[in-house]
């Protein structure tokens, strides 16, 4: 085979790898629009918890304040009990000044009672719309996952084919050629071989090559590399052999 012809195959091994490479790098990344489906989904979950402990919390501050209401009742009814039963007028006023205490007491709290209950009615219905929310997210991201798998289980079986293709490709090159254009793999971020169009630019580097380097590739004698970037250089279609 002639070196000319192992580089136009090394060209179409390039954008084979580059294919792979790409491939790889989306398997190894979620899509940037399922990561921030996930973030409001986390977001969402950790506003839900917070408005529900709110809720309990509120909800065993109330409890709380009914026990302490039912215990200021009980007192009440035991001083009036005891009202029945006092000798002196000293007594009498004692357990009336108690009564009135544990009245404004109840007054007192049957009023943060109904503030706690109208906090509570606030913290159901934040509750139910951030539930509401998360619902929704939760579809979104169940729906993007499944369509993400679909894709990435479509793309497995495309890039099996590519695989085979390139190690047949592979195969059909001279070894020696295939090393070095390892080698500048591995070098140049997986970018060996770069095109060079009418315009004399390497498309590697954006380098204008010389016409002496022009010439040398349409000649197709010998790999010619870019002199800036060192990638192998092979002419566009609409430069011709």
């Amino acid at each position: 085979m002639a070196l000319a012809e192992h580089v136009r195959k090394l060209g179409a091994l390039q954008d084979l790898d580059t294919r792979i490479r790409q491939w790889e790098e989306e398997k190894a990344h979620d899509p940037d629009a399922l990561v921030e489906l996930r973030r409001q989904v986390s977001t969402a979950e950790a506003a839900l918890a917070d408005e529900t402990r709110r809720s309990e919390e509120a909800e065993l501050t109330r409890r709380a304040k009914d026990k302490e209401l039912q215990a200021d009742a009980e007192r009440m009814n035991k001083y009036k009990e005891q009202l029945l039963s006092v000798k002196t007028n000293k007594e009498y006023h004692a357990l009336l000044h108690e009564i009135e205490g544990a009245k404004a007491d109840s007054s007192l709290l049957e009023d943060e009672i109904l503030a706690l209950m109208v906090e509570l009615d606030a913290l159901a219905a934040d509750v139910e719309k951030v539930s509401a929310e998360l619902k929704i997210k939760q579809a979104e991201l169940k729906k993007a996952e499944k369509a993400h798998a679909a894709h990435m289980a479509a793309l497995e079986v495309e890039m099996s084919g590519v695989l085979a293709e390139r190690e047949t490709l592979r195969a059909d090159i001279d070894p020696d050629v295939l090393k070095r254009y390892d080698r500048i793999l591995v070098a140049r971020a997986g970018i060996a071989v770069a095109k060079v169009g009418p315009d004399r630019v390497c498309s590697g580097c954006n380098s204008l090559i010389t016409h002496q380097t022009l010439n040398e590739l349409m000649r197709g004698q010998r790999i010619i590399v870019c002199e800036n970037c060192g990638r192998m250089l092979f002419l566009n279609d609409s430069e011709g052999e």
